[in-house]
């Protein structure tokens, strides 16, 4: 069942299907990425049997920020003062403001903890040849690494299976999950790290009043405001933003599965399958005001909204397979799917309560309506016909070919279906006759599949006819507007003619084996070419709708490698296994219609550095090329552009001053803007990706560790752009003391805390594409297991097991990345996202 809830620890196997003739199958779940397939425990025949498992642990943020210190903020403002002729600001003169001299508080500090994690889980299964049994419950309840952050999960599972006669097998799976939490810190200047990056460090998180009441602090102390001194930054208390907020999130998910197989005859089995899911959540959250100097909110509002999912699936597959004369094996089967989801939406805000604690803050008590209630209703369905048939001869030569047909109701009517068609095909070389000679090779086998997978997942609801709105806010109509009167619109332009985007996909490979297959190698060559591509369209403000279109606009193609490597090994008492993969793709766009370029909107700091075109990669950054910092002012001078026409030499960037960035002019006007952008690859497309795992047993030890890795990947460190300049009174990066105001020879450009004329932190250059090459721990997994005269004297049986462990993730990190996380995401737009945490945890597992 696509997005079946699960228990982690009921998981068995996890299968990746990657090439396009395996996971087409699939259909649209599959997309255009492929297809994980987890595999979780079963009830099984045989005496009750036990397994629990508790682990207790903590997690914090592998690496934080360092920004200035009080002192080193005044020196920084005082020494770009002076270079640019202006006078130091009040509050940042030690000699007017010597309270804002002092470091009192360290805000990252103070809004990071050491979260304590903890888990429980439990599972019984048993049963008799005719009916068995599983049951299983897991409890988490983890506390954030920022403070005032949690989250608690219950989940429950029961399968039984049943058989009814010898033919027919009954199964019911039947999964609840319960969980509540709070987060959202938001990315980017609006978000509480930066916030506590930002904030100046000379105030303090409480200060009292002259009655002895206790206040969160502001930019400044209160009696200091009230003197006339201020900071010009608009931030918040960033404790204060996280304590001052209440929110109540419960949500439940009751998940169920039918399945009823029948096998009439040998060869032959009908299944079909039931699912049923409803999701419901509530967020409640209660915003206090922010009184304090700084950004100063008086206004306090409370939240309700509530969504309701619900949705079914239902698969019948008919299958029939026959081995004949030992040689020749038949594979069939034809299927038909169908699903169907339901959502419903509500949301509605009230400001205005004269009181702020949690019994008296309610919708009751609010004074301000004016808010206008949001609500969202959508129907999706979706219905498939399938069929595949296989067919091998001797263990030697495989071929399978497939077809399948969806249908989607995201689309119109008249044009919601197309048809997918995949075949494969492989030959093991090592049942040949001819092999056997070459006892070095223990296994061989060549691969070559072709398919198509389909995606719409993108793609808005009633696109080809999206519903009607009414305007938020009224016109005022007549002489002297005493009329109002609310329009209409679409909120987007309709697309009747969108159809489904179809990703096309070629896969080269081989498998060898040698040393009895203790030593496994795979090669795999892909081409993947992505035509229809759907994607949102930029259309001018004026065209009168609230979002751009959905088009499809293009073709893109990916083509690479993929090279895996196992290998197991046992040199005395010790097991030693070693599997890696490493991966290189490229991609390129082939067409994006009519329209010469795609100006994608992520943005940081109000840049936008992504841009598509024919001929680059998909999410390109499109960036100035910063050619470095000119080090004088002959430098400056001689850097000049030669009008053709009236040869008239100009200088190019005429307010560059020494230390300044120096942009090249690429389209030789003698001016730098946002025609000079050049492509400049792509987050998507490092040089290689990298994976490894090793372990080694010994006796009753174990360990397992997993390292995951990035070459040649760029980040727009965006980062940069909020915490090198300054420009709005707020705090800097400690990475601007090695600026080229006090060191010549650096590569950081002068201080621009008072001024930025030439566009240092402002223009969309490369000086923010930072190098984020990285090789991580992912995981690391230390267990012993106690021997067998132990377990019996605990008064268990023999087969029992009692297991003790410690595991880490995220333990080690080898990067030159300088912002918080080279995992970055987002299209590698990196905002300020939340630093990875580093876990520790130890833990007993017992089974009997």
């Amino acid at each position: 069942m696509p997005n079946a809830p699960y228990n982690p620890a009921d998981i068995e196997t996890i299968t990746v299907l990657k090439d396009a003739a395996s996971s087409a199958i699939y259909g649209a779940h599959a997309g255009s990425g492929g297809v994980i397939i987890i595999t979780t425990k079963q009830a099984k025949e045989g005496k009750l049997s036990v397994e629990a498992n508790v682990w207790q642990g903590v997690q914090q943020a592998w690496r934080l920020p360092e920004v200035l210190t009080s002192e080193q903020f005044n020196m920084v403002w005082k020494d770009a003062s002076e270079a640019a002729g202006k006078t130091v600001p009040a509050t940042y003169d030690p000699i007017q403001f010597p309270y804002g001299n002092v470091t009192r508080t360290d805000w990252v500090d103070a809004i990071f903890r050491v979260g304590r994690m903890e888990h429980y889980d439990l599972t019984l299964r048993g049963g008799s040849k005719d009916l068995k049994a599983l049951a299983s419950i897991s409890y988490d309840n983890v506390e954030g690494t920022l403070i005032n952050t949690y989250n608690k999960k219950l989940t429950t599972r029961l399968g039984v299976e049943m058989a009814v006669n010898k033919w027919t097998t009954l199964r019911q799976n039947l999964v609840y999950d319960y969980s509540n939490g709070k987060s959202g810190i938001g990315d980017g200047h609006t978000g509480t790290i930066f916030g506590a990056m930002a904030y100046p460090r000379f105030s303090t998180v409480y200060e009292y009043d002259a009655d002895g009441n206790k206040l969160y602090g502001g930019t400044v102390p209160r009696w200091a405001l009230a003197e006339g001194y201020s900071v010009e930054a608009d931030l918040r208390n960033p404790v204060a933003m996280l304590e001052k907020v209440r929110q109540n999130n419960p949500a439940n998910r009751i998940f169920s599965n039918t399945s009823l197989e029948i096998k009439p005859i040998d060869g032959l089995s009908l299944k079909s399958d039931f699912s049923i899911e409803l999701n419901s959540l509530r967020n409640e959250s209660f915003q206090q005001r922010f009184l304090e100097p700084g950004r100063t909110i008086d206004q306090n509002y409370r939240t309700i909204s509530n969504s309701l999912y619900r949705g079914w699936n239902w698969d019948n597959i008919l299958s029939y397979s026959k081995i004949v004369n030992e040689k020749h094996y038949f594979s069939a089967l034809a299927g038909f799917t169908m699903n169907q989801k339901n959502y419903r939406y509500n949301s509605n805000q009230v400001r205005g309560f004269a009181f702020e604690d949690e019994y008296q803050a309610i919708f009751l008590n609010g004074t301000d309506w004016t808010v206008k209630p949001i609500e969202e209703i959508w129907d999706e369905a979706y219905v498939s016909v399938l069929g595949r048939a296989s067919y091998s001869y001797d263990d030697r030569y495989f071929i399978t070919g497939s077809i399948r047909r969806d249908a989607s109701s995201k689309l119109s009517p008249d044009n919601n279906s197309d048809i997918f068609p995949a075949v494969s095909a492989s030959w093991k070389l090592s049942s040949e006759s001819f092999m056997k000679q070459v006892t070095a090779v223990s296994f061989a086998k060549l691969r070559v599949s072709w398919g198509q997978v389909g995606n719409i997942n993108s793609v808005r609801r009633f696109i080809y006819a999206p519903p009607y709105q009414v305007t938020s806010w009224p016109l005022f109509l007549g002489p002297d507007g005493e009329n109002q009167g609310y329009g209409i619109f679409q909120p987007t332009i309709p697309n009747p003619d969108l159809k489904w985007e179809r990703t096309e996909q070629t896969n080269i490979g081989i498998d060898v084996g040698f040393l009895q297959n203790r030593l496994m190698f795979t090669a795999d060559y892909f081409f993947k070419h992505t035509k229809d591509l759907i994607e949102e369209m930029p259309i001018s403000s004026v065209a009168g709708v609230a979002s751009p279109p959905e088009f499809n606009i293009g073709e893109v193609e990916n083509r690479g490698w993929e090279f895996t490597l196992n290998y197991n090994e046992k040199v005395g008492d010790v097991n030693l296994n070693f599997n890696g993969n490493i991966g290189f793709v490229k991609n390129e766009v082939i067409s994006i219609g009519e329209t010469e370029f795609i100006a994608h909107t992520n943005d940081v700091n109000s840049m936008k550095p992504l841009q598509s075109t024919a001929g680059q990669p998909w999410h390109s950054y499109y960036l100035i090329d910063a050619v470095g910092i000119f080090r004088s002012q002959d430098e400056i001078e001689a850097y000049t552009w030669t009008d053709p026409e009236t040869n008239t030499a100009s200088l190019i960037q005429p307010n560059a001053k020494p230390g300044d960035l120096k942009f090249l002019d690429a389209n030789n006007d003698g001016k730098i803007n946002d025609e000079d952008r050049l492509y400049m690859g792509a987050y998507d497309m490092p040089d290689f990706i990298y994976g490894f795992n090793v372990g080694a047993n010994w006796r009753n030890f174990s360990l397992n560790m997993f390292f995951q890795g990035v070459k040649g990947v760029m980040v727009f460190n965006g980062v940069k752009a909020m915490t090198y300049s300054g420009l709005k009174g707020w705090n800097m990066s400690t990475d601007i003391l090695d600026s080229y105001n006090y060191d010549p020879n650096s590569e950081i450009p002068r201080l621009s805390v008072v001024e930025d004329p030439n566009g240092n932190y402002s223009k969309v250059s490369d000086f923010f594409l930072e190098k984020a090459d990285y090789l991580r721990l992912k995981n690391l997994n230390f267990s012993y297991t106690l021997p067998k005269s132990l377990v019996t004297k605990a008064g268990l049986a023999s087969t029992s097991n009692i297991r003790l462990y410690f595991n880490g993730e995220n333990l080690v990190t080898f990067t030159g990345y300088s912002a918080f996380d080279p995992e970055v995401g987002n299209l590698g737009v990196d905002g300020g996202r939340f630093p990875v945490s580093r876990m520790y945890s130890f833990g007993i597992n017992v089974s009997f």
